[in-house]
């Protein structure tokens, strides 16, 4: 698998999130620096294949995560395991517990990387 293009700027990735193609979209979902808003709605799509880049993406936040363990088909698909394994879902956090936000700097930008409220 090849590391991420680092180059797309988030509203290139937003535009590859909504493509008609699910490659495109899954390219998005997989992407750290594609804008949160556009992971939690590519964690409801259709393909099973975009689910699962979610499911996998460290830098996904809480909402997409949560979003695409609990989605109808998450368990058919093992998608709900994936996102237990995903190092950025601590064993500590549940679906609607209270998080707290921190920003990593990653490149030009900052990602949110949340956590529970201490």
């Amino acid at each position: 698998i090849a590391p991420p293009d680092l180059n797309l700027t988030p509203a290139e990735l937003a535009a590859l999130a909504h493509s008609a193609e699910p490659a495109q979209r899954g390219l998005a979902a997989a992407h750290p620096l594609t804008p949160a808003a556009a992971l939690r709605e590519l964690a409801a799509d259709a393909d099973d294949g975009v689910r699962k880049e979610i499911a996998q993406n460290r830098a996904a936040p809480a909402a997409a995560l949560a979003a695409a363990a609990t989605h109808p088909d998450a368990e058919k698909y093992g998608h709900r395991q994936l996102v237990l394994n995903n190092p950025a879902t601590p064993e500590a956090l549940q679906l609607d517990m209270p998080l707290q936000v921190r920003f990593e700097p990653r490149g030009d930008v900052s990602l949110p990387v949340f956590g529970p409220v201490r």
